[in-house]
């Protein structure tokens, strides 16, 4: 192997001749002088654009592009080989495309490169860098693109390392990677090009798109005074795996037979760069690197009401058994675009259409997602939402999604954080603040600090265990970890509604937030307190279980059963053990190692109906693979607080999707278990309490605004002589942007990309519930489903003439969960919880098109991959309960 620095870059003042050199003791001589662009050289030029599906990658489309090519110096620094002018010359361009077909082959096709068969243009090159080109501006930018992609491969600085360089794929992060004596690598990383118009309202640079790979190597001539070959690659993934376009670029450099001589001229004093230049043709002008774009060809121009009108039966999902499709999941991507760019005067004409009257819920949640200040203010002037009486069903809808916003602007986020502090209706001032915190940090650093801090202060203003409970969900939101210690201290010291805000919101913050030993022992002495509520410590335990690293479990399992912790606590404690165990080889190493005394039979088998299940539900597509996290707190066989959470895993981490948590109070008396629960609830100093219930809402990881279902026992049972709810009722409405994406880019063959990714999931929650006191039993049901739909489109070129692939992949799907519930509390209380998950199947789409010189193609293909159905094991225990209970499905 060879330990050579190739020198290109010489900075010396003696100007001496560029060499080889080398750090063996070699001398440099014997490898030569590198002397570049002494005379004219000729090659033969071959750029190929193939467009493909991501899945059998055998469905393409594609061009490509052969030419002649001389390269001689116009001008040269006296006495030095590190600065010249460059002349190409470019001869004989013939377009060839290539049709739908694997085995296709490459047809020649009229084309805009026939009127461009002899075109002459320059750059100057100085120290291996393209400092300026000399091109005809009025050529298409296609032609432009492809000149530029040319000069583009003359640029190069053979010291091995790392450098930065901009040339037809934008700045780059580049290395160079010696071979052998005669040839090197160059690789470009970390490109981008000038930000799009949606990038720079995000005050996000334009970044690389999934996976992409630039590469080219360089051949010298074995007398090292010319490129004898060079072959440039590029291929790109476009959309998420599975459902994604793949294009690859390819531009070869082959040198040619040298040119016929020029006659002899009489030698002459080498004039002026600035001379030269002067003499160049009028036509060109001095133009940079950087590629030429025109408007995005994918972005969809529809009007906003016409696209509204035509979504209007996939927008209508308000009604129960509707919504959670994959059409308004569709509808929802198409429509974000049109809404993000619209005006307030536009939104808020569409909000009073009488004609859109069933359709104000879903506008209201496309308002909310738009993230703007546009969409705030024409929400704010139709609903009123800083009134004593806004238009409240509505403005749950708009607050809801508003905490969802996938790119908000930072006004909006001050204009939600001014809402909550000012808004006279309780509710909407509730989630108001819950939509600031989620949204802030998404609106960048400052608005996040903005809203940690106005939090912090009108928490300690608080007086009330509601106020101080809704500013403790909404630093949940926030999702930092330097507001740990408050929380902390709200967990440790406020009464039960605030202690359970302070311990969920832990649970949204990073790592870092419990990452130090005394926070945790903090939350172990929490768990291990005798004077707090089940509830409580229970959401402490499973917190503490999955925040401690493996080497801290024996502390926790010794300090909860050397404590008085009632046995449904220590259930609950060796189920997550077990649980964490089965996904983690440090916990179950951690378990081995534990003593006998913390691990022997009767520590684990605590009796008790709490329960820890994951399961997973068998939904893999796009990368990700969902599961099932379910944690049930009980105290005297009744539920307490029940939590589900729908978990996307895509190997890099886990994201929460959907959350579900129902919790009651005081239900002991109803369900004949009130004899010796006061004990086992271990309710210390808080004192009885009276029924009540309440659901918790959840999605894509941001809390909401929670439901209370009842507050006392006579409400209770007022609900079930009327049946209230004994027909499924909607429960939760919900769309989900999946990370939309518009960016462009240039590929080093020349050819200028456009790409648009859009993505959305429609998440529809209905239920229902039936108690019969004269039977002594209870049934509940809940419903989910979760439409997902998404796609991206790629254009490359846009001149009349030149070569245009189109390319649309698209996915869809449809997955439905199914929870049913039987109670029993005639004699012993008996529970038996059933979980389903129907057939459904993925289904996917992929459409190419080209176009050249008047002649067109197409190729299209779908398919489906079919996601069987499944009925969810939830422990042996339940599953005897089950088999022993006559369900109402049964009967």
């Amino acid at each position: 192997m060879y330990l050579i620095v190739f020198i290109l870059v010489l900075s010396h003042p003696c100007n001496l001749p560029i060499n080889w050199a080398s750090s063996s003791s070699v001398p440099a001589v014997e490898y030569g002088e590198l002397k570049l662009f002494q005379a004219a050289a000729a090659y033969e030029v071959e750029s190929e654009v193939l467009l493909a599906d991501d899945v059998a990658n055998r469905t393409d489309i594609g061009y490509r592009i052969t030419a002649s090519l001389i390269v001689e110096p116009a001008w040269s620094a006296p006495d030095s080989h590190h600065e010249f002018l460059l002349k190409f010359h470019l001869q004989s361009p013939k377009l060839f495309l290539r049709g739908n077909r694997a085995n296709a082959e490459f047809l020649p096709h009229k084309s805009i490169w026939d009127s461009h068969a002899d075109s002459t243009f320059y750059a100057y090159w100085r120290n291996g860098i393209i400092n300026n080109t000399f091109l005809d501006p009025n050529e298409a930018p296609d032609i432009l693109n492809f000149k530029k992609s040319l000069i583009s491969l003359f640029q190069f600085q053979a010291l091995d390392g790392e450098h930065i360089e901009s040339d037809i794929s934008g700045q780059c992060d580049v290395l160079y990677e010696t071979i052998s004596m005669t040839s090197f690598r160059k690789i470009k990383r970390k490109c981008s090009v000038e930000e799009t118009p949606e990038e720079r309202e995000a005050d996000v640079a334009a970044q690389e798109e999934e996976e992409v790979e630039r590469g080219a190597q360089y051949w010298l001539s074995a007398a090292l005074d010319a490129l004898h070959d060079v072959r440039a690659h590029e291929a790109r993934r476009l959309g998420p795996r599975g459902a994604a376009l793949r294009l690859r670029a390819a531009l070869h450099l082959r040198r040619a037979a040298p040119p016929a001589p020029s006659a002899p001229t009489a030698p002459t004093a080498p004039p002026a760069l600035a001379a030269t230049l002067q003499r160049l043709p009028p036509a060109l002008a001095p133009l940079s690197l950087a590629p030429h774009f025109t408007d995005d060809p994918t972005a969809d121009d529809t009007p906003l009401e016409q696209a509204v009108e035509e979504a209007r039966e996939a927008l209508a999902t308000d009604e129960a058994g509707a919504g959670g499709t994959a059409a308004e999941a569709e509808a929802a991507a198409r429509l974000l675009h049109a809404v993000r760019a619209a005006p307030a005067p536009a939104l808020a004409a569409l909000l009073r259409r009488d004609r859109l009257h069933a359709l104000r819920p879903a506008l209201c949640r496309l308002l909310g997602l738009a993230g703007t200040a546009a969409a705030h203010a024409a929400a704010d002037g139709f609903l009123h939402l800083a009134a004593a009486d806004p238009l409240q069903p509505l403005a749950r809808h708009y607050l809801a999604a508003a905490a969802l916003a996938e790119r908000p602007q930072p006004a909006r986020v001050a204009a939600l954080l001014r809402l909550g502090e000012e808004a006279r209706d309780a509710a909407v001032a509730a989630a108001a603040l819950l939509a600031a915190a989620a949204a802030a940090p998404r609106a960048g650093p400052r608005a996040g600090r903005a809203v940690r801090d106005s939090l912090l202060r009108s928490l300690a203003r608080c007086k009330e265990d509601e106020c101080r409970a809704v500013r403790l969900r909404a630093l949940g939101n926030l999702r930092r970890a330097d507001g740990a210690e408050a929380l902390l201290e709200h967990a440790e010291r406020g009464r039960r509604g605030a202690a359970l805000a302070a311990l969920h919101a832990l649970d949204a913050a990073p790592p870092a937030a419990l990452a130090a030993p005394a926070r945790r022992r903090r939350l172990l002495a929490l768990v291990c307190s005798g004077g707090r509520a089940l509830d409580v410590r229970g959401a402490a335990l499973d917190l503490l279980l999955r925040r401690s690293p493996p080497a801290a479990l024996r502390e926790v399992l010794a300090g909860v059963s050397g404590g008085a912790a009632p046995a449904e606590l220590r259930r609950l404690l060796w189920q997550r053990v077990r649980q964490l165990a089965a996904d983690d080889a440090g916990v179950a190493a951690a378990v081995r190692a534990l003593p006998p005394h913390l691990t022997a039979w009767h520590a684990q088998a605590q009796p008790g109906t709490s329960s820890v299940l994951t399961r997973s539900t068998g939904w893999t597509a796009l990368g990700w693979r969902a599961r099932l996290d379910s944690v049930q707190l009980a105290a005297a066989g009744l539920l307490r607080a029940g939590r589900v959470r729908l978990l996307a895993d895509d190997g890099a981490g886990v994201a929460e999707q959907l959350s579900v948590e129902l919790w009651t109070r005081g239900l002991e008396s109803l369900a004949g278990a009130a004899e010796g629960a006061a004990a086992e609830l271990d309710e210390g100093d808080e004192g009885a309490e009276a029924a009540a219930g309440g659901l918790e809402l959840g999605v894509g990881g941001v809390r909401l605004a929670g439901v209370r279902l009842f507050d006392g026992q006579a409400e209770l049972l007022a609900h079930v002589w009327a049946g209230a709810g004994s027909e499924p009722t909607p429960a939760l409405r919900a769309l989900l942007p999946l990370r939309t994406r518009a960016g462009r880019a240039a590929l080093l063959a020349g050819a200028a990309l456009h790409y648009r990714r859009a993505a959305a999931a429609a998440l529809a929650l209905d239920a229902h519930a039936q108690v019969s006191l004269w039977s002594r039993g209870a049934r509940a049901a809940l419903e989910l489903r979760a439409g997902g739909a998404g796609g991206v489109r790629a254009a490359l070129g846009a001149a009349p003439g030149a070569p245009a692939l189109r390319a649309h992949a698209a996915w869809r799907a449809e997955p439905r969960l199914l929870l049913a519930a039987d109670l029993d509390f005639y004699d012993k209380v008996a529970l038996c919880v059933r979980a389903h998950l129907p057939d459904f199947q993925y289904a996917h789409n992929v459409t190419l098109r080209w176009a050249a010189g008047g002649a067109s193609g197409a190729a299209a293909r779908r398919w489906a991959r079919p996601a069987p159905g499944r009925t969810l094991s939830l422990g042996a225990a339940n599953d005897a309960t089950c088999r022993a209970l006559v369900a109402a499905d049964d009967r």
